[in-house]
């Protein structure tokens, strides 16, 4: 299964300098975010209202790829939703 979100520029300051072009499909190349980027758009969003970017945010952060926890946090408190960001993590990750 693919999910595709699209990314309508937010205010997550640096964010385009986090993008990588992903192969797609066969010779379908897309800008795709980072991990950390997208989870910082869904805690806009959740701001916003949007009760589905709730469960985004936690199963990205239960994948097992690497996070940096650093930069995520950092950008957190900068955008005003680190408090988000410790309620939908659980205390996994965020230990602060």
């Amino acid at each position: 299964m693919i999910k595709v979100d699209l990314h309508v520029g937010e205010n997550v300051p640096g964010e385009y300098e986090h993008v990588v072009n992903v192969e797609i499909l066969s010779g379908v190349y897309g800008p795709l975010i980072s991990k950390e980027d997208a989870v910082l758009s869904k805690l806009l969003w959740i701001k916003k209202g949007s009760h589905k970017s709730r469960q985004d945010v936690q199963m990205i952060l239960r994948r097992k790829e690497p996070i940096d926890l650093n930069y995520l946090v950092k950008q957190a408190k900068l955008l005003s939703v680190f408090e988000l960001l410790k309620e939908l993590d659980g205390g996994v990750l965020i230990v602060e």
